[in-house]
């Protein structure tokens, strides 16, 4: 199956130890519509992986489109932007904007050297 694949993919990746997925989060992942075909699922597998806290993987490291397929609400509906709904890479870029009070002297300061030389 599919989902065990990207675990296992993404375990290697990132260095992990997942060793599996619970039934609860299982049911969620194929009650689900997928609309973003493999893609969204390889995406939402491995958001899971770098979420949870466990060797398992449990429900609650899904987003909530995906949890509430499985509670039978409509997929169908549209997803609405939250910081559940969040990629990493939007989270994390989130992170590292800097607050405008901080003294615009010491901004290089904060960035990677590759990005203060890009400006």
């Amino acid at each position: 199956m599919l989902v065990q694949h990207f675990l296992k993919k993404h375990n290697k990746k990132l260095g992990l130890n997942i060793r599996d997925i619970s039934p609860e989060t299982m049911r969620a992942l194929v009650t689900y519509r997928w609309r973003g075909n493999v893609r969204e699922l390889e995406n939402c597998i491995e958001r899971a992986l770098v979420l949870t806290d466990s060797d398992i993987l449990e429900l609650d490291v899904l987003p909530d489109v995906v949890r509430r397929a499985s509670e039978g609400a409509d997929s169908s509906e549209p997803e609405t932007i939250s910081d559940d709904n969040l990629s990493i890479k939007q989270r994390t870029r989130a992170l590292e904007v800097i607050p405008p009070w901080f003294p615009p002297h010491l901004e290089d300061r904060l960035r990677p050297r590759s990005a203060a030389r890009l400006r």
